[in-house]
């Protein structure tokens, strides 16, 4: 009798633990960093002529569908930040990124799970448009000044799976750079805690409950 009441605890015991490993958890998490990794494609001479690069508008007021995005497809990858002229908090840029044209830079992100507050920083001289799969989150020319920013981004833009991050820059000359980095508090949804599981615990209440009535005695 003893053994059958050891054996109910040590399956409550086990469910526990199995249902505990199971239940979803959220990890504050870099997504990407600066310095990582991203397609790209860059513009020079008649270039500067895109949809994107209207004279008088400049590539904030661009739209995802101002750039053909399937050119991305055969870019090839750089590490950034992208960049030629230096500033002073930066050695060198592992990519060039030519004076006085434009550039548009792909990376596709895993969200294992869901993502929340989440948060994109960005540094750019002169201006530059985001993209969150084909939405713009954002858009804006810093003229004469090195941009940054902090934005705020929607987790009812990403989901679980592959996400694509999708960048405009241009530069007027002078200094240029870019790069970005994304963070966020992931929480994984494959790890719920199954039905059956949560049934288990009553046999190790009930072996438990035996064990404490027999040894009261």
């Amino acid at each position: 009798m003893m053994k059958k009441h050891l054996n109910l605890m040590l399956v409550g015991v086990c469910s526990l633990v199995f249902s505990f490993l199971l239940t979803s958890y959220a990890i504050a998490d870099t997504i990407f960093d600066y310095g990582s990794y991203w397609k790209y494609y860059q513009a020079s001479g008649s270039d500067l002529t895109w949809a994107w690069h209207e004279a008088g508008t400049g590539v904030e007021a661009a739209t995802y569908g101002s750039f053909d995005w399937s050119k991305m497809s055969t870019a090839p990858s750089g590490q950034g930040p992208f960049g030629l002229n230096l500033y002073d908090t930066y050695a060198h840029f592992p990519t060039t990124w030519d004076l006085n044209s434009g550039l548009a830079l792909e990376k596709t992100v895993t969200i294992n799970g869901t993502i929340s507050n989440a948060t994109l920083y960005f540094e750019i001289d002169n201006g530059i448009a985001i993209f969150i799969n084909g939405t713009k989150v954002f858009g804006q020319n810093f003229e004469n000044a090195l941009g940054t920013g902090t934005l705020d981004i929607s987790s009812a833009l990403f989901h679980a799976g592959n996400n694509v991050i999708d960048i405009l820059a241009e530069d007027h000359g002078g200094q240029n750079m870019v790069d970005l980095k994304l963070t966020g508090d992931v929480t994984s949804q494959s790890a719920v805690p199954a039905p059956a599981t949560i049934l288990l615990l009553g046999p190790g209440f009930a072996g438990l409950a035996a064990l404490r009535k027999r040894f009261a005695k």
